[in-house]
């Protein structure tokens, strides 16, 4: 899979799927990977949160990760084109 990371400093940025700093083609394995290695990178960064993306055959799944340790908001969407 395909996995894209957006850092914020605010929540207000993550809600709106918005970032100061964006990492494409993260390399990970799966899902549970990718978190920790955004949680890692939150906290060498600098940022408080992130947004994460799992570009997938079924469409596009949206993982917000607050912090270095609670999800503020998992959601599972399909992206049509």
């Amino acid at each position: 899979m395909i996995y894209c990371i957006i850092y914020s400093p605010n929540k207000d940025e993550v809600e709106n799927l918005e970032g100061e700093f964006l990492e494409w083609n993260v390399p990970a394995k799966d899902l549970e990977e990718v978190k920790d290695l955004a949680k890692r990178r939150l906290v060498q960064y600098g940022f408080n949160y992130c947004t994460i993306f799992t570009f997938n055959s079924d469409g596009v799944v949206i993982l917000a990760v607050e912090s270095i340790e609670d999800v503020i908001f998992e959601s599972v969407g399909r992206w049509f084109m």
